[in-house]
Protein backbone atom coordinates (compact mmCIF):
# COMPACT_ATOMS: atom_id res chain seq x y z
CA UNK A 1 0.00 0.00 0.00
CA UNK A 2 0.95 3.30 -0.83
CA UNK A 3 1.70 5.94 1.56
CA UNK A 4 -0.75 9.03 2.12
CA UNK A 5 0.54 12.14 0.43
CA UNK A 6 -0.53 15.89 0.42
CA UNK A 7 0.22 16.38 -3.57
CA UNK A 8 -2.02 16.77 -5.71
CA UNK A 9 -1.93 13.91 -8.06
CA UNK A 10 -3.69 11.12 -9.67
CA UNK A 11 -3.05 7.76 -10.76
CA UNK A 12 -3.83 6.14 -14.40
CA UNK A 13 -2.53 2.58 -15.98
CA UNK A 14 -3.36 1.59 -19.77
CA UNK A 15 -5.16 -1.74 -20.76
CA UNK A 16 -4.79 -2.44 -24.74
CA UNK A 17 -7.84 -3.81 -26.01
CA UNK A 18 -7.32 -3.38 -29.56
CA UNK A 19 -7.81 -6.80 -31.56
CA UNK A 20 -4.56 -6.87 -33.79
CA UNK A 21 -0.82 -7.67 -33.27
CA UNK A 22 0.10 -3.96 -33.04
CA UNK A 23 2.34 -3.16 -30.16
CA UNK A 24 2.46 0.46 -28.99
CA UNK A 25 3.92 3.40 -26.72
CA UNK A 26 2.75 5.94 -24.76
CA UNK A 27 4.03 9.24 -24.00
CA UNK A 28 2.15 11.96 -21.76
CA UNK A 29 3.20 15.17 -22.77
CA UNK A 30 5.93 13.90 -25.13
CA UNK A 31 7.63 12.22 -22.60
CA UNK A 32 7.77 8.57 -22.96
CA UNK A 33 5.87 6.92 -19.86
CA UNK A 34 5.31 2.78 -21.42
CA UNK A 35 6.52 1.12 -24.14
CA UNK A 36 5.91 -2.23 -26.23
CA UNK A 37 2.22 -2.79 -25.29
CA UNK A 38 0.65 -5.32 -26.49
CA UNK A 39 -2.85 -6.66 -26.77
CA UNK A 40 -4.22 -7.73 -23.69
CA UNK A 41 -1.66 -5.96 -21.19
CA UNK A 42 -2.22 -3.92 -18.65
CA UNK A 43 0.63 -1.24 -17.16
CA UNK A 44 1.20 -0.62 -13.44
CA UNK A 45 -0.46 2.79 -12.53
CA UNK A 46 1.45 5.81 -13.02
CA UNK A 47 1.33 8.66 -10.27
CA UNK A 48 0.87 12.12 -12.14
CA UNK A 49 0.22 15.22 -11.62
CA UNK A 50 -3.73 16.06 -12.00
CA UNK A 51 -5.49 18.39 -14.46
CA UNK A 52 -4.28 18.77 -18.01
CA UNK A 53 -2.46 15.89 -20.04
CA UNK A 54 -1.72 14.97 -23.61
CA UNK A 55 -1.35 11.66 -24.64
CA UNK A 56 0.22 10.23 -27.39
CA UNK A 57 0.04 6.52 -29.09
CA UNK A 58 2.85 5.51 -31.51
CA UNK A 59 3.65 2.35 -32.59
CA UNK A 60 5.99 0.87 -30.75
CA UNK A 61 9.92 2.24 -31.42
CA UNK A 62 8.24 4.54 -34.36
CA UNK A 63 7.93 8.11 -33.32
CA UNK A 64 4.77 8.87 -35.32
CA UNK A 65 1.78 9.68 -33.46
CA UNK A 66 -1.31 7.47 -34.47
CA UNK A 67 -3.55 9.21 -31.40
CA UNK A 68 -3.23 12.45 -29.50
CA UNK A 69 -5.67 13.67 -27.16
CA UNK A 70 -5.99 15.84 -24.19
CA UNK A 71 -7.28 14.55 -20.69
CA UNK A 72 -8.36 15.83 -17.50
CA UNK A 73 -7.36 13.83 -14.45
CA UNK A 74 -9.05 14.82 -11.18
CA UNK A 75 -7.44 14.93 -7.91
CA UNK A 76 -7.21 12.07 -5.80
CA UNK A 77 -8.64 9.80 -8.96
CA UNK A 78 -7.82 6.69 -10.11
CA UNK A 79 -8.23 6.05 -13.69
CA UNK A 80 -7.30 3.09 -16.72
CA UNK A 81 -6.90 4.20 -20.01
CA UNK A 82 -8.60 1.69 -22.18
CA UNK A 83 -6.61 1.60 -26.22
CA UNK A 84 -9.25 0.26 -28.55
CA UNK A 85 -10.64 1.00 -31.99
CA UNK A 86 -13.05 3.85 -32.51
CA UNK A 87 -15.25 1.59 -33.66
CA UNK A 88 -15.50 -2.40 -35.26
CA UNK A 89 -15.43 -1.51 -39.02
CA UNK A 90 -11.83 1.29 -38.54
CA UNK A 91 -8.09 0.11 -37.97
CA UNK A 92 -8.16 4.12 -36.06
CA UNK A 93 -6.96 4.02 -32.18
CA UNK A 94 -9.07 5.98 -29.50
CA UNK A 95 -8.65 5.48 -26.09
CA UNK A 96 -11.45 6.04 -23.65
CA UNK A 97 -10.89 7.14 -19.88
CA UNK A 98 -12.75 5.65 -16.84
CA UNK A 99 -12.55 6.65 -13.16
CA UNK A 100 -11.67 3.14 -10.45
CA UNK A 101 -13.94 5.58 -8.73
CA UNK A 102 -13.35 4.91 -4.87
CA UNK A 103 -16.14 3.87 -1.66
CA UNK A 104 -15.63 1.61 1.09
CA UNK A 105 -16.83 -2.23 0.39
CA UNK A 106 -18.78 -3.95 3.72
CA UNK A 107 -16.91 -6.70 4.85
CA UNK A 108 -16.66 -10.03 3.25
CA UNK A 109 -18.28 -8.68 -0.04
CA UNK A 110 -16.28 -7.25 -3.09
CA UNK A 111 -17.74 -4.76 -5.76
CA UNK A 112 -16.95 -5.59 -9.38
CA UNK A 113 -18.29 -3.49 -12.96
CA UNK A 114 -18.36 -4.89 -16.58
CA UNK A 115 -17.29 -2.97 -19.50
CA UNK A 116 -17.49 -4.22 -23.06
CA UNK A 117 -14.97 -3.27 -24.99
CA UNK A 118 -15.55 -6.30 -27.16
CA UNK A 119 -15.83 -5.88 -31.17
CA UNK A 120 -19.23 -7.52 -31.22
CA UNK A 121 -21.90 -5.27 -32.00
CA UNK A 122 -24.59 -6.30 -30.31
CA UNK A 123 -25.60 -5.37 -26.60
CA UNK A 124 -24.82 -8.37 -23.95
CA UNK A 125 -25.54 -9.39 -20.81
CA UNK A 126 -23.63 -10.97 -18.47
CA UNK A 127 -24.87 -13.84 -16.53
CA UNK A 128 -24.21 -16.56 -13.58
CA UNK A 129 -24.51 -19.64 -13.83
CA UNK A 130 -27.80 -20.20 -13.05
CA UNK A 131 -28.92 -18.13 -15.31
CA UNK A 132 -29.34 -15.04 -13.51
CA UNK A 133 -28.23 -11.42 -15.37
CA UNK A 134 -26.01 -9.55 -13.48
CA UNK A 135 -25.56 -7.14 -15.81
CA UNK A 136 -27.93 -7.01 -18.36
CA UNK A 137 -28.47 -4.94 -22.48
CA UNK A 138 -24.33 -3.49 -21.83
CA UNK A 139 -23.55 -1.25 -24.75
CA UNK A 140 -20.53 -1.70 -26.74
CA UNK A 141 -17.82 0.49 -25.06
CA UNK A 142 -20.15 0.86 -21.93
CA UNK A 143 -18.62 0.53 -18.48
CA UNK A 144 -21.29 -0.23 -15.79
CA UNK A 145 -21.48 0.82 -12.37
CA UNK A 146 -19.85 -1.44 -9.29
CA UNK A 147 -22.02 -3.71 -7.94
CA UNK A 148 -21.55 -5.67 -4.76
CA UNK A 149 -21.07 -9.39 -4.87
CA UNK A 150 -20.14 -11.76 -1.65
CA UNK A 151 -16.80 -13.54 -2.56
CA UNK A 152 -16.78 -16.64 -3.99
CA UNK A 153 -16.00 -18.70 -7.39
CA UNK A 154 -18.22 -17.97 -10.43
CA UNK A 155 -19.60 -19.15 -13.66
CA UNK A 156 -19.91 -16.55 -16.26
CA UNK A 157 -21.20 -16.22 -19.49
CA UNK A 158 -21.63 -13.51 -21.90
CA UNK A 159 -25.00 -13.51 -24.07
CA UNK A 160 -25.81 -11.92 -27.43
CA UNK A 161 -29.28 -9.84 -26.20
CA UNK A 162 -30.24 -10.08 -30.15
CA UNK A 163 -30.06 -13.43 -30.46
CA UNK A 164 -30.07 -15.06 -27.20
CA UNK A 165 -26.72 -16.95 -28.69
CA UNK A 166 -24.23 -17.67 -26.28
CA UNK A 167 -20.65 -16.18 -26.86
CA UNK A 168 -18.58 -17.01 -24.01
CA UNK A 169 -18.51 -19.14 -20.72
CA UNK A 170 -16.25 -19.08 -18.10
CA UNK A 171 -15.91 -21.05 -14.91
CA UNK A 172 -14.41 -20.87 -12.00
CA UNK A 173 -13.53 -17.39 -11.69
CA UNK A 174 -12.66 -16.63 -7.59
CA UNK A 175 -13.54 -13.13 -6.47
CA UNK A 176 -11.98 -12.23 -3.13
CA UNK A 177 -13.52 -9.74 -0.73
CA UNK A 178 -12.58 -6.28 0.14
CA UNK A 179 -11.32 -5.97 -3.39
CA UNK A 180 -12.62 -3.71 -6.84
CA UNK A 181 -12.74 -6.13 -10.13
CA UNK A 182 -13.79 -4.75 -13.33
CA UNK A 183 -14.90 -7.58 -15.94
CA UNK A 184 -13.61 -6.69 -19.48
CA UNK A 185 -14.90 -8.41 -21.94
CA UNK A 186 -12.50 -7.87 -25.12
CA UNK A 187 -11.89 -9.63 -28.43
CA UNK A 188 -13.35 -9.92 -31.98
CA UNK A 189 -14.84 -12.67 -33.69
CA UNK A 190 -11.84 -13.39 -35.67
CA UNK A 191 -9.76 -16.42 -34.97
CA UNK A 192 -7.03 -14.82 -33.34
CA UNK A 193 -8.12 -12.85 -31.13
CA UNK A 194 -11.38 -14.66 -29.74
CA UNK A 195 -13.98 -12.89 -27.24
CA UNK A 196 -12.68 -13.27 -23.83
CA UNK A 197 -12.81 -11.71 -20.00
CA UNK A 198 -10.13 -10.39 -18.41
CA UNK A 199 -10.41 -9.44 -14.89
CA UNK A 200 -8.25 -7.18 -12.87
CA UNK A 201 -7.83 -6.07 -9.52
CA UNK A 202 -9.04 -2.33 -9.69
CA UNK A 203 -6.25 0.39 -8.30
CA UNK A 204 -8.80 1.42 -6.15
CA UNK A 205 -8.44 -1.68 -4.07
CA UNK A 206 -4.85 -0.48 -3.06
CA UNK A 207 -3.65 2.53 -3.72
CA UNK A 208 -4.18 5.35 -1.49
CA UNK A 209 -3.50 9.28 -1.35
Amino acid sequence: MLPKSNTEKSYLRFFHVFPASLSVDVYINKKLMVSDILYEDFTEYLSLPSGEHTITITKNKNSAPILNKKVHLSNNSIYTCIIAPVNKDTMSIDINIIEDTQRAIPINNLLCRFAHFSNVLSNIDLTLSDGTSIFKNVAPKQVTNYIMLKQGTYSLTIRDINTSRTLLNVENIRLKPSRFYSIYAIGSNKKEFPIQLVIPIDGNSYLRF
